[in-house]
């Protein structure tokens, strides 16, 4: 049997480092911090070591790296000088990270979520907090992750609690799709 003409492909991408840094969404430090992170709220770009900065909230950023760099990130960010107090909490243990990939990835999320994904209303580096499924997510455009290089992506952060949740009602609305699960869930 030949390859599937559009792949969907869901991977559990759990293990990668989640470090979470907040800083006061009104103060100044926050324009500042952006502008040193060259990552504004609402996008997500890769950093020159290759983890994705992440605009996840006004003053708040996520940042997404290879497992076990969860430790070196917190220190990296605990010595940045902002003129006003930040928070810095590891969330790689806390939270379920999955990628979708695949050409008919928006399609997949049009079914559990109300949001449109389509390209013209969150383009890759888009990043939106929104409800797939009735659990509070963030989705994460990332097309330069995906299993194929240029290939649509999505990452989708949520609490770990929902994880088995989530891989089910993907694997779910995307049956028709013919969605596959690398590598199974390790929930």
């Amino acid at each position: 049997m030949g390859e599937r003409a559009d792949p969907l492909d869901l991977i559990d991408c759990s293990a990668l480092a989640k470090v979470a840094m907040r800083t006061n969404p009104y103060g100044e430090s926050r324009h500042a911090l952006a502008e040193r992170f060259g990552v504004q709220f609402g996008r997500a770009e890769r950093d020159p070591d290759g983890v994705l900065v992440v605009g996840a909230l006004p003053g708040g950023w996520l940042f997404i790296g290879q497992p076990g760099l969860a430790p070196e990130l917190v220190e990296r960010k605990r010595r940045i000088n902002a003129d006003e107090p930040v928070s810095i909490l590891d969330l790689t243990h806390a939270s379920v990270l999955l990628r979708l990939s695949g050409a008919r990835a928006a399609d997949l999320f049009a079914k559990i979520c109300l949001v449109d994904l389509a390209d013209r209303s969150v383009p890759d580096g888009g990043v939106l907090r929104t409800a797939v499924a009735g659990v509070t997510a963030t989705i994460i455009r990332d097309d330069g992750g995906g299993t194929a290089a240029g290939a649509r992506s999505y990452l989708l952060l949520a609490d770990r609690s929902y994880g088995d949740y989530l891989v089910e009602v993907l694997l779910d609305a995307g049956a028709e799709l013919g969605i596959t699960m690398a590598g199974g869930f390790g929930g």
